[in-house]
């Protein structure tokens, strides 16, 4: 199960993460082919360090750019052995800009 709380901490499920991944993709496929427009190129971005902390208003903002997260997609598709959990990151960030900002 995605969120469930064991010892103070989240437990998430990647197969279930990885299948609701695929099926949401399916459907954004089927609504807008195989490309999308986003009509947005940068992005703010919190640091790490503030992120998740709900008591304490983020002071730093950084900046983000949605054709670099592009970039290294395309980079990972190309040579998947390079593949970090950076990735993860990057493709969380554009992703979040997909279902924010695709043309249907």
């Amino acid at each position: 199960m995605v969120g469930e709380m064991k010892h103070d901490a989240l437990v998430v499920d990647i197969s279930q993460v990885r299948r609701a991944v695929e099926i949401a993709m399916d459907e954004l496929e089927r609504v807008v082919g195989s490309e999308t427009k986003l009509e947005k190129d940068f992005f703010w971005a919190i640091p790490l360090e503030e992120r998740f902390n709900p008591y304490q208003e983020p002071t730093t903002m950084t900046v983000g750019q949605l054709s670099e997260l592009i970039e290294h997609v395309s980079a990972l598709d190309a040579d998947p052995e390079r593949v970090t959990r950076q990735h993860l990151i990057w493709l969380g960030d554009l992703l979040k800009a997909i279902g924010e900002l695709a043309s249907d």
